[in-house]
């Protein structure tokens, strides 16, 4: 009973650094028109989050790391899925902030019918908060499994130092200082749970080569697709655009191979390893 308190106060403290209360804020001190194109670009980034595979697969996830832990007891195990979580998670994102950084402004401009043609800058940063939230869903799947409450709750009030942040750079970036202060609260929350597991015995390693490799991939995507991309604001233009940047992507990372041998047995419980070239 004490456990599920302390959680549910977390996902209280969680809504004082959230995006609902920062569009009060961005409506406070940026204005409805502002508000607007943050409440575009969040949807647009909240719909592709929902789509990756931590969100998808979490009811799938949650039993398997409790199940394991609770029979085995082994960090290393939690470890790996861990990582194998976190690392399918930025495979998708990783190209999208590339895409985004390239071609947002016309995206936003084709998906909203010409309302919000320079939402790029705030659909890159949106896209790279994804990155930030999934470490926050598998640390909190984490701490669930070892029944660490305690975590939840000093890194949530800690990352509460977001809302104040917001309200200092939104005068000054706009919208996009409100998505740095968003990343900064959850890099806040991350780091504080990180280091109070480690303080409670839970050592957890990140396969850091595997993430910069699939960092890396991004990179030379987005280095093809500044070169070979088109700049019209068309869907031709922008469906062309996204297959560049994908396309690019998944060859360097069939050639750098970021899963470790063990994530890939994981995912041949699903598919065939022979398609699986990552």
């Amino acid at each position: 009973r004490q456990v599920s308190a302390r959680f549910f106060a977390v996902q209280l403290l969680g809504q004082a650094y959230g995006p609902d209360v920062l569009k009060l804020v961005v409506a406070r001190l940026l204005g409805v028109a502002q508000t607007a194109i943050f409440g575009f670009a969040q949807s647009i980034t909240d719909m592709i989050r929902n789509y990756l595979p931590a969100h998808l697969l979490v009811g799938w996830v949650r039993p398997l790391l409790v199940s394991r832990y609770v029979e085995r007891r082994d960090f290393a195990e939690l470890t790996m899925l861990t990582n194998l979580v976190l690392k399918s998670n930025l495979f998708g994102v990783a190209p999208l902030v590339a895409y985004f950084a390239l071609h947002g402004d016309a995206f936003g401009a084709l998906v909203s019918g010409g309302k919000y043609p320079a939402a790029g800058a705030l659909l890159m940063w949106l896209s790279v908060l994804i990155a930030f939230q999934t470490v926050h869903l598998v640390l909190s799947l984490v701490t669930i499994t070892v029944e660490g409450a305690g975590a939840n709750i000093i890194a949530s009030i800690a990352s509460c130092a977001g809302l104040p942040l917001a309200v200092a750079l939104a005068p000054h970036f706009g919208v996009v200082g409100v998505a740095w202060s968003l990343i900064a609260g959850e890099l806040i929350w991350c780091a504080v749970a990180w280091i109070m597991l480690g303080r409670n015995g839970v050592r957890l390693v990140a396969e850091r080569l595997g993430h910069v490799k699939i960092i890396g991939a991004a990179a030379l995507s987005f280095v093809f697709a500044r070169a070979l991309g088109s700049g019209d604001v068309t869907w031709p233009a922008c469906v062309v655009n996204l297959l560049l940047t994908g396309v690019v992507f998944l060859a360097v990372s069939a050639i750098l191979k970021p899963f470790t041998d063990d994530e890939r047995a994981v995912f041949g419980k699903f598919l065939p390893l022979r398609w699986f070239v990552w």
